[in-house]
């Protein structure tokens, strides 16, 4: 365990109100522009040497109050926002907390936020997530980044590449850990900005590790409303993806069957599921989409499907899918697309759906890779 989760295990339940423990400045080194490889390649790098740990900095002498304010000192990071109502600063750190009392246990959550240094923007916004997770994340999250890049828009409509990744320490008072690396991209810098969020039992007892999983995700739910606020040069609002990078025949399935026991007689019975379909988007802009399933209750499979032809095209951080034979209109919204030496992967989501890492990890998982 690092000195950080360390320290926050020590704190007494009254200390842990309203702050978090501070960074190690050997932690969040100030990373520079990394080499580039192809766009977007989901391929992790060499890891460079970790960084050597420095004493813990003084304590800043008072938190400062929410108003407009440039980002915290921290290199030269040209983001700026509005902490909101109940966010105070500590070591750097712009840190919002909640405590909740849970038959006889007590929860905290803290939800983070810490900008870095700026980066000159490169060729492949994932080498350079990649390159600066590992220069830059607690030991605790070296390897939890996610295999896949994701994006989305903050603030006014900024662009934002992102990895993220989370794990559980076990014990009587267990420790929930989720972090976010962002590059904000302000047009002639990516501006990175590392969001956490930390949850933990503050008193032996009973647990459910689904419980830290969801605070976790509602310690990053904090921190949202400060992602709105982010604001800096970048343009606004544009394609979020490059129509020539979604171009692909992409395929998509999965399959599930339950067993089911009468308590009281002992008979069983069962039902299945298995769906497949394949959506072709094609550089001229028109589709080709298809989808079957079969479905069945004690033996008894059902079959349906539909195919249609139509125009895609994509409209801020939507994809549309004009289905001419079906006479509708999809509408996803685009999480990722990231390209592997043998595989191209696009995540869609509801439009109606944030594209934070919580919601990505169930999101519709679309692949050029035929099964």
């Amino acid at each position: 365990m690092s000195q950080e989760l360390r320290r926050l295990a020590a704190l007494p339940l009254i200390a842990l109100l309203g702050c978090v423990p501070p960074t190690q400045p050997g932690y969040y080194s100030q990373p520079g522009a990394q080499p580039g490889l192809d766009p977007e390649l989901g391929q992790a790098l060499e890891e460079p040497p970790p960084s050597t740990p420095g004493p813990d900095p003084e304590p800043d002498a008072a938190p400062t109050q929410p108003g407009a304010v440039p980002a915290p000192q921290h290199g030269n990071s040209r983001l700026t926002f509005t902490p909101p109502v109940g966010f105070a600063q500590n070591q750097g750190w712009w840190v919002t907390t909640t405590e909740e009392a849970r038959w006889k246990y007590t929860i905290i959550t803290a939800g983070m936020a810490l900008p870095l240094a700026g980066i000159a923007p490169a060729a492949d916004a994932g080498a350079a997530l990649r390159s600066l997770w590992a220069a830059s994340m607690p030991p605790e999250a070296k390897n939890e980044a996610s295999g896949l890049v994701y994006r989305r828009f903050v603030g006014d409509g900024l662009l934002a590449y992102y990895l993220h990744g989370n794990g559980i320490i076990n014990g009587d008072q267990p420790t929930g850990h989720w972090f976010t690396l962002y590059l904000v991209d302000c047009g002639d810098s990516w501006e990175p900005l590392v969001v956490g969020s930390i949850y933990k039992h503050t008193t032996t007892g009973g647990w459910f590790s689904e419980s830290v999983g969801q605070g976790m995700a509602d310690g990053l739910a904090s921190v949202e409303p400060l992602l709105a606020t982010l604001r800096c040069a970048g343009s606004r609002n544009r394609q979020i993806v490059p129509p020539d990078q979604v171009v692909g025949h992409y395929h998509y399935g999965n399959g599930a069957s339950q067993m089911y026991v009468n308590v009281y007689t002992g008979s069983t019975s069962s039902y299945n599921l298995a769906y497949s379909g394949d959506y072709d988007l094609r550089a001229d802009g028109t589709l080709a989409y298809q989808h079957s399933s079969a479905s069945g209750y004690n033996g008894a499979t059902n079959f349906q499907g539909e195919e249609s032809g139509g125009r895609w095209s994509v409209t801020g951080d939507l994809l549309v899918l004009e289905m001419t034979s079906l006479r509708r209109t999809k509408r996803f919204r685009i999480a990722s697309v990231t390209n592997f030496p043998n595989e191209k992967v696009m995540i869609l989501l509801d439009e109606n759906q944030r594209a934070d890492p919580d919601t990505v990890r169930r999101g519709q998982y679309l692949t050029t890779k035929s099964k």
